[in-house]
Parts: C-alpha cells; structure tokens; sequence
C-alpha cells in the first residue's frame, strides 16, 4: 500500500472519481457529494469525530453578534466549508448575505489570515493551531455541534470486493495505531509532530480537539441507524441540500455506509 498526499480535500476527491487512488480520507460531506458522482462509493471506517479541531476564528472575541456583519470571512470551497459556514450562521443568528464571504484554499489560509486579509476564517488543525499562534482568536468551533462533523475512509464497492484481504489489514493496523496513540506512546506523537512540521507540545494539543473511536465503536457508529454518527450524516445532507451543493434524491446512508471489513475484524 502506497500513501500519496495532496493539499486540498477537493484534490483527494479528484483522486478518488478519476480511480488514481483506492482509498481516501475525508471528511463524512464528501462522502455525500461523491456518492452522487461515483454511485460505488463507499464508507467503512470513521476515523475521528472533531470536538474542537474545526473552527471559527475572529480577530477579537465576539460580545455582540451585530458587530459580525460586513466581516470578511474566508472559507474552503467546498461541503465541509459550506456545511460550518451555516452551522457559524445559524449560531449568531446571522445570513449568508450579512457577511463578506471569500473562498481560500487550505493551503493559503495562514498566509492570507496573516497578511490581514481576513477578519474571520473557517478552517482546521493544524490551520487552526497555526493561526491562533498568530494571534487568532476561537469564537465556534465543533465543540458546539458535537458529533457532526467526522473524518472517515472512504473505497468503492469494487475495491472493497476485490480488495477485502487488504483492507482488513489496513483496518487492523489502523486501529493498532488508534491503540498506541490512545496510550499516549510519546513516539506516536514525536512522529506525528514531525510530519506535520509541529512541536510535540503543540501536536498532543492537537490531538486533544478530536476523539479517534476504536473498533468496537466503529462498530457502533457504522452498526447503528440512530447512532449519533448517522445523525450527523443527515444534517450534512439538508445543509448541503439548503446550500445548493445537493440536489436530487436523498441519499441512502444503508447503501453509503458498508461496515463489512471492521465487522470481519
């Protein structure tokens, strides 16, 4: 197996539609978009649930929603963007028509946050981390809308057909890694400090803004039609569809989610 990265989550789900990749990483809305796109498209295992690493950064504290209006927010083209966005906007009570919205790519967020061209940016880790050591200031963030917004792995039908062998032991030595990081090993975290360019001071702060579920809760979440992960899933769906970023029939989350590998685990 062969890890390739690319900079964007748009460029991932290229990757992924053109058939250059088996497997992705994504957040759970562009499992929703591309099932519309690539009928085969499958989720089978969650890899985090954010409980803080996505955010709302200002250059103050906010005191009164009004003093909002006119800011110029910047924000990731794409669903994960859009779906924030109006979880920020329903919060403060605000539309999207009452802020200056600009679209900039993951990889110049920082650059542009600290050339002042920004008063409020819509990013994660380790953006948000980035940012805030310029000063940045945290005013929402997925703390306040537990449970909505996952990272997950994503394959298509046939890969998971063809390629079983391979992703059960994928999925076994994820979650062997879920285990070392769990027990807090300072080797997981001098590793992922220095691949992601960090201190480790920094990067177990990181950590901290997301719960990764072990197996047996993997089993839960894809297992389950009521579990709190496919409830999230739902609310991506009609924010997406209040977005104009979908359209046509709902999509059945019994054919999107196959927990079939972490079930043979």
């Amino acid at each position: 197996m062969v890890l390739l990265e690319y900079e964007t989550p748009a460029e991932v789900a290229r990757a992924f539609t053109t058939g250059a990749v088996d497997v992705i990483a994504v957040t759970s809305d562009f499992a929703i978009t591309l099932l519309r796109d690539q009928p085969e498209t499958r989720l089978f295992l969650v890899i985090d649930t954010s409980e803080g690493a996505d955010a709302v950064l200002a250059r103050e504290p906010v005191v009164d929603p009004e003093s909002l209006r006119g800011k110029r927010i910047g924000v990731e083209s794409g669903p994960l963007g859009a779906f924030m966005l109006s979880r920020f906007l329903t919060h403060f009570g605000l539309s999207p028509s009452d802020l200056e919205v600009q679209y900039v790519d993951l990889p110049s967020q920082v650059e542009a946050w600290a050339a002042g061209e920004l008063d409020l940016l819509i990013t994660f880790e380790p953006n948000r981390t980035r940012a805030m050591s310029l000063g940045a200031v945290e005013i929402f963030s997925s703390r306040d809308i537990p449970d909505e917004i996952t990272d997950v792995f994503l394959a298509t039908s046939g890969t998971l057909a063809k390629r079983r062998s391979a992703l059960e032991h994928f999925a076994a030595g994820w979650f062997r890694a879920v285990g070392d990081l769990t027990r807090d090993t300072d080797a997981v975290h001098d590793f992922i400090a220095e691949r992601q360019q960090l201190d480790a001071a920094t990067t177990r702060d990181m950590l901290s803004s997301v719960r990764i579920p072990d197996l047996a809760e993997n089993r839960r979440m894809l297992g389950d039609d009521h579990s709190a992960f496919v409830t999230g899933l739902r609310l991506h769906e009609e924010t997406l569809r209040a977005s104009g970023l979908a359209r046509g029939a709902p999509v059945d989350l019994g054919v999107l989610i196959d927990p079939s590998i972490i079930k043979g685990l």
